[in-house]
């Protein structure tokens, strides 16, 4: 059994017979462009698409109350482009999160570090942005749909090996689905 105490921002799980419990402070989860994106989408015939739409309005349904959401500038950077409609509609989206107010002067070392063959490609500084702000404002995961980039297993060590070597603690970067299947098995 899972309760939520809004007031401490921590869940309380009973666990076992002796009804044990745990406290777990609440997720601090960053909301990559892609989680709106999917969220907000039309219905998509493709199946790889749908089933990312219907994992991420089930992560929402069941977890967003639960966590401190947050984006940053560089999502609303990649969510006003395009359809003017659809980017209206992920930018109202991305109003359930709480803007982070971001020190260039952090977070563009770290996403520099990040620019590198065995990592995030330089033609995808935002994707480095991304990750070295979820980094550097501690950020307990990165939500992402993006697994060419960001939630990438052949790159993802080097990601994390060089958020670690300067000197930040990385966050778990999973999509919505990998997400409800760790967290759903927790609580």
């Amino acid at each position: 059994m899972t309760l939520f105490h809004p007031k401490h921002k921590k869940f309380a799980i009973i666990c076992g017979m002796d009804k044990t419990m745990v406290a777990i402070t609440r997720l601090k989860v960053y909301l990559e462009s892609t989680i709106s994106s999917y969220y907000v989408a039309l219905p998509s015939s493709s199946a790889v698409n749908a089933e990312r739409q219907a994992y991420t309005i089930k992560w929402h349904e069941t977890w967003s109350g639960k966590c401190d959401l947050f984006v940053s500038k560089y999502v609303v950077e990649e969510n006003a482009k395009g359809d003017p409609v659809r980017a209206k509609a992920r930018l109202e989206y991305d109003r359930i999160a709480m803007m982070i107010d971001v020190d260039e002067s952090v977070v563009t070392p770290l996403a520099d570090r990040l620019i590198r063959p065995d990592a995030i490609p330089a033609t995808e500084r935002l994707d480095a942005y991304h990750v070295a702000t979820a980094a550097a404002y501690g950020m307990d995961v990165l939500l992402t749909w993006n697994c060419t980039h960001i939630n990438n297993p052949i790159m993802l060590p080097s990601i994390i090996t060089q958020v670690a070597l300067a000197g930040y603690k990385c966050p778990q970067i999973m999509t919505p689905r990998e997400f409800l299947e760790v967290y759903n098995a927790i609580l």
